[in-house]
């Protein structure tokens, strides 16, 4: 009954030519889709701005819907035991159509320190893939075992493209430290990163 209902409004939308509300694609709408952790995604780009998206699959079944962004981007979880074919907009008649799902269990692409002038350590990382994240948490330790924090960056929430983060741990003092990233979901769950080794009495960083 959700289906016809949501089906039926889809249908009197885009009937409605002319209206101010209809929109088009921004370029090539296209789709990418995500196997993340045991969590089933589609990222959706250049769809219209601020527009409702649905996800279906071969029979029209909606299994999935979202808000596009002002520039077209939406996420849209789905349960992993459906197959999704492709995301339309409910003004404009907006397609994307949805890839093979794709593994992609790691978020971040690189994780590196950098020892500075005046006792600071830069931390620069990159995320190559970003769902309801929520913060990142760098700590320090001074054994390799036992970290405590030291700061936090807020992360973007949810992108399919590269973003570069960095900070500054301006209390380095002689010797070696460890640090490394707690990444944090909006829904708690918790992720580490690799750990990177800083030593101000040795010619590698």
């Amino acid at each position: 009954m959700k289906k016809i209902y949501l089906l039926a409004i889809a249908s009197i939308l885009m009937l409605s030519t002319g209206s101010a509300f209809a929109q088009s694609c921004q370029g090539t709408a296209f789709a990418r889709n995500f196997n993340i952790a045991s969590q089933c995604v589609v990222f959706v780009q250049n769809m219209p701005g601020n527009a409702v998206v649905v996800l279906t699959d071969v029979n029209l079944d909606i299994i999935s819907s979202a808000t596009t962004t002002a520039d077209g981007f939406a996420v849209l979880p789905y349960s992993c035991d459906r197959v999704p074919a492709k995301v339309s907009a409910l003004l404009g008649g907006c397609v994307a159509i949805v890839p093979p799902q794709a593994v992609l269990p790691i978020k971040l692409s690189a994780f590196n320190a950098e020892l500075k002038g005046n006792n600071t350590v830069l931390l620069k990382w990159v995320s190559s893939l970003e769902l309801s994240s929520f913060k990142y948490v760098v700590q320090k330790s001074n054994d390799g075992l036992n970290f405590s924090d030291i700061g936090s960056v807020p992360a973007a929430g949810n992108s399919d493209k590269p973003l570069g983060y960095s900070f500054e741990d301006k209390d380095f003092v002689s010797g070696a430290s460890f640090f490394r990233l707690k990444q944090v979901d909006i829904d708690g769950q918790v992720e580490y990163s690799k750990i990177v080794y800083v030593n101000n009495k040795s010619t590698s960083g």
